[in-house]
């Protein structure tokens, strides 16, 4: 996920972050081990299909997406992850 579309995600919700460059990472628990920073205090971005729309979760990267709550959120008839 390109960080602009995140930013500009976190911006239009007016949620107060601090953004920092890190290395490449497959997953968050490794960013948060390389940078020395709780993954508590890391965001990550899920990308999900619901009904045929991406959309994009953002969670601390502690957390896990729960498909079912999502889903409920967005009203959705169907939802999943999306694939890479």
């Amino acid at each position: 996920m390109p960080v602009r579309s995140v930013t500009e995600y976190l911006d239009q919700n007016k949620v107060d972050y601090h953004a920092c460059n890190h290395a490449p990472a497959v997953t968050s628990l490794e960013v948060s081990q390389s940078s020395h920073i709780p993954a508590a205090n890391l965001a990550k971005t899920v990308i999900c299909n619901a009904d045929g729309e991406l959309v994009m979760a953002v969670l601390p990267a502690h957390q896990h997406v729960d498909c079912r709550v999502l889903q409920d959120l967005l009203q959705a008839e169907t939802l999943r992850l999306a694939e890479e």
